[in-house]
C-alpha cells in the first residue's frame, strides 16, 4: 500500500512514498534535530531520543544511516575482536 505523504508545506501534489522510506525519513529528521540540540555527541542524543544505549543507536547509524552518520562526521563504531590463542 502507497500512502501519500506531502514532504512540503508549500507543496500541494503529496509525493507517493513507501512506509519504510516514510520511517527512515522521519528517523532521519528526528537524528539529525537531536544531535544538532546536543552538539553532535550521540550518547547524548541517543539519550534523548530515549534509546537504552548509546550502542543502539550507533548500531542504527551503522545499519541504517550510514549517509547520515558520514556526513555529520559521526565515526564508525570500532569493532574489537577476541582472539583466542591455543
Amino acid at each position: 500500500m502507497t500512502e501519500f505523504i506531502s514532504t512540503d508545506e508549500d507543496d500541494k501534489q503529496p509525493q507517493p512514498q513507501s512506509f519504510h522510506s516514510a520511517v527512515r525519513e522521519l528517523e532521519e529528521k528526528l537524528i539529525r534535530a537531536a544531535l544538532a540540540e546536543t552538539n553532535n555527541k550521540p550518547t547524548a542524543a541517543a539519550r534523548l531520543l530515549g534509546f537504552n544505549t548509546h550502542q543502539a543507536f550507533l548500531a542504527m547509524l551503522d545499519n541504517r544511516h550510514k549517509k547520515l552518520r558520514d556526513e555529520l562526521g559521526i565515526t564508525k563504531r570500532v569493532r574489537h575482536k577476541t582472539i583466542i590463542k591455543r
